[in-house]
């Protein structure tokens, strides 16, 4: 049995609540983990692809079923 409806539970939530934050590359994860950020050429890409990444996984699990 859910502890809430499947209108309030997303796909993002269920993996974070498994798996913990997830991140595609170690630079996003935390301030200062990359030296390199400041002059980094992809890492606007990488930041592009984790948001693509995390709003498809934002779908509620009423649209799943």
């Amino acid at each position: 049995m859910l502890a809430m409806s499947p209108e309030e539970i997303t796909l993002r939530k269920i993996i974070e609540t498994v798996e913990g934050p997830f991140y595609l590359n170690q630079c996003l994860s935390e301030a200062g983990s990359c030296t390199r950020k400041p002059h980094c050429k992809v890492h606007q890409v990488w930041i592009r692809a984790q948001d693509a990444l995390l709003e498809e996984l934002d779908v509620t699990l009423d649209k799943l079923i």
